[in-house]
């Protein structure tokens, strides 16, 4: 999520590049160990990265790249280290490094994934979370892109400026700071999170072995995190009652808080690229929906 927040301002060092030269590169340099390489269509990236398929013969490939400057390239090699641990042992992945002139590109391939066709609940996201979690507590991560501080900090700010546009009434503001607050002093149990899980990050394998991509806003925040983050999502509003949070072992109070938090960064992310005009309902809306869940 904070990828979509602060990327673009803390981090300005793109540099064009013929991505085509690159893709090229990179068929030339499978060419050196398959005999038949082939690129099926370039997908449309994320905040973050370029997507492509990319079929070995008749095997179909996912492949993942980059913007170009070290930032993002630093940020991909985060991920493919992190879906190495937790799911090399189900999926190939493969990193392909390139130069072309004086740009240095990072390619990884993995098997390819399909999306979801049926509506996921509760408990298979929380099981997921939960192998992820697992994996990652026990082996070493080096590179992880987020603290929960940052996300704490953005909320306070976002949730100001969204006051002060009038997008929120004083009643909601004033409630919206004391969740900020409570949530301040309150200590957590450090663990690596997703930080952006959806149901479109949540892919399986040809055998439906289930597996969660696209770690860019990686971060260090606590266990229930990346549960109550995917909470926040639209889709995600048939699930709520005013139990849903206690059946899944979360104090009812602190887990809206952290909802709160996460949909205040949300609403700005929506007013600062304008996607909020389209919205069904308005960010106050989805504040106080969240908070009917605690009375």
């Amino acid at each position: 999520m904070l990828s979509k927040y602060y990327w673009d301002k803390n981090h300005k060092e793109i540099v064009d590049v013929d991505m085509e030269a690159f893709i090229s590169a990179l068929i030339v340099r499978l060419e050196e160990k398959y005999d038949e390489v082939r690129i099926k269509k370039i997908a449309p990236g994320g905040t973050l990265g370029i997507f492509f398929e990319l079929y070995i013969g008749e095997k179909r490939k996912f492949v993942k790249t980059h913007q170009c400057g070290d930032t993002y390239k630093e940020n991909l090699i985060k991920e493919m280290e992190i879906m190495s641990l937790v799911y090399g042992d189900v999926i190939e992945i493969e990193r392909v490094d390139i130069k072309i002139r004086e740009t240095q590109m990072v390619f990884v391939i993995m098997d390819y994934l399909f999306s979801f066709n049926y509506v996921v609940r509760p408990q298979e996201v929380k099981n997921y979370i939960n192998n992820y979690q697992i994996k990652l507590y026990q082996k070493k991560v080096s590179r992880v892109g987020y603290s929960f501080s940052q996300i704490v900090k953005a909320g306070e700010e976002a949730s100001g400026i969204l006051y002060e546009k009038g997008f929120f009434a004083k009643e909601t503001y004033i409630k919206c700071e004391e969740s900020l607050q409570r949530i301040r002093n309150t200590k957590y149990q450090k663990r690596i999170c997703h930080g952006d899980l959806s149901n479109a990050n949540i892919m399986y394998t040809a055998n439906q072995v289930p597996i969660v991509v696209d770690w860019e806003d990686s971060l260090i925040a606590f266990q229930e995190y990346d549960y109550l983050y995917w909470l926040t999502f639209f889709s995600q509003r048939k699930f709520y009652a005013s139990d849903l949070l206690e059946s899944s072992g979360i104090d009812k109070i602190w887990g809206t808080d952290i909802m709160v938090l996460i949909t205040i960064i949300k609403s700005m992310i929506s007013y600062k690229n304008e996607s909020y005009r389209k919205n069904r309902i308005s960010f106050q809306d989805r504040i106080n929906e969240i908070y009917d869940m605690v009375k």
